[in-house]
């Protein structure tokens, strides 16, 4: 069976990178370490934040085809964007509140550390539904070239600075074909220096041998057309 497009893979293989990274950075924190705790905190922030526009922008695009096609469907996504806002600024609040002073700040730190892994397991059962529930309602629904237009669209509305972020994840979670695909897509329709940018930075993220397929993958391609 042939793979259609999807509106959820790439970027969910970069949320899933950014929420096992922080996941990961909380447990390396001295959380009696006031500098440890403060880069924590930023590093936290940052990584909602990414979060909270990642839900926005679904809830834009996606959110309204899934509103047309099966409201029930976008009811309980939706209601689920919600609930992860809630407990994103409950994050954030529990982080502000460390006193690395305190003689039970590392138990406190900890606590951070489990409640954390709880909401990054929600959201990880909350995108595997959004592919396994929402993504088939869609192509059950949408032509292929409706799906990718909706795409395009999404991906037109994210800020550069925003795109660059999800790309430093996005670039090293796919696999070969889908780099390829990616960037292949860019090289015929993006702007030149946008093309360059988005390669350099694949060739600073990627393994020697993950660039050199990459390049191999991209000359066949041009070659094609």
């Amino acid at each position: 069976m042939e793979a259609r497009p999807s509106l959820y893979r790439n970027i969910h293989k970069a949320v899933r990178s950014l929420l096992l990274e922080i996941t990961m950075k909380s447990g390396r924190v001295d959380f009696t370490d006031a500098a440890a705790v403060a880069t924590f905190r930023i590093e936290l922030q940052q990584a909602l934040a990414l979060l909270s526009a990642h839900a926005e922008h679904e809830n834009a695009f996606v959110g309204v085809a899934l509103q047309q096609y099966a409201p029930g469907v976008q009811e309980a996504l939706g209601g689920e964007h919600e609930d992860q806002e809630l407990w994103f600024h409950q994050l954030l609040a529990a982080a502000d509140a460390l006193d690395p002073r305190a003689g039970d700040a590392a138990v406190r730190g900890h606590e951070l550390v489990v409640r954390l892994s709880r909401v990054v397991g929600e959201l990880l059962v909350h995108m595997a539904d959004e592919e396994e529930v929402a993504m088939p309602v869609l192509w059950s629904t949408m032509d292929d070239a409706s799906i990718i237009d909706l795409e395009q669209r999404l991906v037109a509305s994210v800020p550069p600075d925003e795109m660059g972020r999800w790309l430093v994840y996005m670039l090293p979670s796919l696999n070969t074909p889908e780099r390829i695909e990616l960037l292949s897509g860019l090289q015929a329709g993006a702007p030149p220096e946008v093309f360059a940018g988005v390669r350099t930075l694949a060739k600073q993220l990627l393994s020697r041998e993950e660039d050199a397929a990459l390049e191999r993958g991209l000359a066949t391609t041009m070659a094609v057309f």
